[in-house]
């Protein structure tokens, strides 16, 4: 398992497929690869999530699939999904090189968000692959305790989080592990792996 930090370029869906060609490449011997919280598209608003989550239903997943098929493994990625009725979510594509397995959703919403995207609206997410049963959470899902321990309580092995966290804010000196102190907290109390990849230049 490996967690690819980077910093998504706004509206600039080819460009950060290339990075995660990039990572994936050097992902050697990686069964799953986790990325950040909308790795696709980089920080959107309702001016333009709209059109975003259009290109990430066509390019965006046919980019993935390629990369992940050309990698051979598993990827979890950050993106926007849209619903029949035109609802936006911040979501999660897991992604392999047959295509989407499932999709989390975002349930609580951070400052970001709020202007484009609709609180998720499913049940928390999570599959079975060879390297164990992962769920994945979403960034600000991981502040809330309940969420990591539903899917303890479903038999999850591993937490998988694309995420773009700046809080909580470290605990002193240059910022590094220990910004994470909450997300190691939630994994250690539910006897979960941790796969957190944050945004480059967020925390």
């Amino acid at each position: 398992i490996a967690a690819a930090q980077f910093a998504p370029v706004s509206g600039d869906i080819e460009g950060n497929l290339a990075t995660i060609t990039e990572l994936a490449v050097q992902a050697v011997g990686v069964d799953l690869l986790v990325l950040p919280e909308l790795a696709l598209v980089g920080a959107v608003d309702g001016t333009n999530a709209a059109a975003m989550a259009e290109i990430c239903a066509t390019v965006g997943i046919d980019g993935l699939r390629a990369i992940a098929n050309n990698a051979g493994i598993t990827m979890v990625a950050g993106l926007i999904d849209r619903d029949d009725d035109g609802r936006l979510f911040n979501a999660a594509a897991v992604i392999d090189g047959d295509g989407v397995r499932t999709i989390a959703r975002k349930a609580h919403l951070g400052a970001g968000d709020c202007g484009w995207a609709t609180p998720g609206d499913r049940p928390l997410a999570w599959i079975d692959l060879p390297l164990g049963r992962v769920g994945v959470l979403l960034g600000d899902d991981l502040r809330y305790p309940e969420s990591a321990r539903v899917l303890a309580i479903e038999g999850a092995d591993v937490l998988a989080v694309p995420a773009n966290l700046a809080w909580p804010p470290p605990t002193g000196g240059t910022p590094g592990a220990e910004n994470f102190i909450l997300p190691r907290q939630q994994a250690r109390e539910n006897k979960l792996y941790l796969a957190m990849a944050n945004g480059a230049g967020v925390a």
